[in-house]
């Protein structure tokens, strides 16, 4: 299964576990709250390795946070600079205000839900490649451009079609993502000491000049994660459950936030389709 779709899942049964004995529903939600921060890590990377048949690896308390989902995920003792360079991915991902994901966590929130079901709609909404989706699709499109020489005659030609590049545009952001910009120089410092970095980041960055040259659009948080998470050692696949990982910060906070000062979510639609339709009987519809 797809490793979102398993945090999900996941997600959704250990929240569904019974409160315990005299717990109030706010004291639960505080407890599923630290669970959820300290174990979708775990869930992630745990779950890469028994379905690569691998056994899971536990937890090192000479790394912190960071360190510890690398070890968890490839069974390898990070460097200091993997573990500081993960630190920080973790940081840009954990919160942006009110994305698609946070958005309906916090619709789903002020239904009083309780925080699993919360943070469960937060991951269905992100999995989608318009949002978290986004940084596997990205390092999947530098793989088939395959070379600088490549990049300029694939955006030609995806851009004629009418194709979407994906890591690129924001609907925050007109000018640069300042988070891109601090992935582009961590994935300079991992591309001084490994050839295929340095490959993946020369694609990175002659599309993204070729992009702004065609489209004057920039990379977003996206683009850039991809190259640093392939210098991390994380597989294409795992990458958009990485978002989940660190957004769960984010998402606890927005969840509280909501609850402190709750009002549900209703947004007014507008019918703008046609009027005074006359009716069919149903045996003469076609």
């Amino acid at each position: 299964a797809n490793p979102m779709e398993v945090t999900r899942t996941t997600v959704s049964f250990e929240s569904a576990l019974p409160n315990k004995k005299g717990e109030s529903f706010e004291d639960a939600n505080v407890r599923k709250a630290f669970q959820l921060l300290a174990g979708i890590g775990s869930m992630v990377a745990t779950y890469h390795r028994v379905r690569n048949g691998r056994r899971p690896v536990k937890p090192d308390s000479q790394f912190g946070h960071a360190g510890n989902f690398l070890y968890l995920l490839t069974a390898k003792k990070p460097d200091e600079y993997s573990e500081w360079a993960y630190d920080k991915v973790s940081i840009l991902y954990a919160d942006h205000e009110m994305n698609a994901s946070t958005f309906a966590l916090r619709v789903t929130c002020s239904t009083l839900a309780d925080i699993g079901g919360a943070v469960t709609s937060a991951i269905a909404a992100l999995a989608g490649p318009l949002h978290g989706g986004a940084n596997q699709m990205a390092m999947e499109m530098m793989e088939k451009i395959g070379s600088v020489r490549n990049v300029e005659s694939f955006l030609d030609a995806e851009l004629a079609a009418g194709n979407k590049i994906m890591g690129f545009g924001h609907r925050v952001y007109r000018t640069d993502d300042p988070r891109a910009l601090i992935l582009k120089d961590i994935a300079r410092k991992f591309a001084e000491k490994d050839a295929e970095t340095r490959k993946w980041l020369e694609i990175a960055e002659r599309t993204e000049a070729v992009m702004w040259e065609k489209r004057k659009i920039k990379p977003n948080i996206e683009f850039y994660a991809g190259v640093v998470l392939k210098a991390l050692g994380v597989p294409n696949d795992v990458m958009p459950a990485i978002f989940a990982c660190n957004r769960i910060a984010g998402w606890v906070a927005h969840y509280f936030e909501q609850a402190a000062d709750n009002r549900i979510i209703r947004p007014v639609s507008e019918y703008v389709g046609p009027v005074e339709q006359p009716y069919v009987p149903i045996d003469q519809r076609s």
